[in-house]
């Protein structure tokens, strides 16, 4: 399967989340990218992969209420403030994947334009 480094790491974080907090059904994905992962798998590529599954995970926490439509009851200072934190998030999400192809030799750089995501500013 051919696939930027970066965007198979970062896939594969985001369906062991799915397996962990929606179910099995995203196993036999999981298991596919983590075929592909473990030939190219180093001890620095694993700790960006923790660094990704860590970002992802808190930026679905974040959301979660967002996206489920319970954002009715929280308030408007919350939800503002979920959202910078979600930006935020965001920005590191991105420089992990920038490093992991600078890493790597692969890929592109990610580069966000008229984007939240492109204010530099790190956790």
């Amino acid at each position: 399967m051919e696939y930027p480094i970066a965007e198979l790491v970062d896939r594969l974080t985001i369906l062991r989340l799915k397996i962990e907090r929606i179910g099995e059904e995203f196993r036999n994905e999981y298991r596919l990218f983590s075929k592909e992962y473990r030939q190219i798998k180093t001890p620095e590529l694993h700790r960006y992969y923790n660094e990704l599954y860590l970002a992802n995970g808190n930026i679905w926490d974040l959301e979660k209420e967002l996206k489920s439509g319970k954002d009715v009851s929280l308030p408007d200072a919350e939800i503002g403030a979920r959202a910078l934190l979600i930006r935020d998030w965001n920005f590191l999400r991105i420089g992990i994947k920038n490093k992991i192809n600078e890493l790597t030799k692969t890929g592109f750089k990610e580069i966000k334009k008229e984007h939240c995501s492109e204010i530099n500013k790190a956790l």
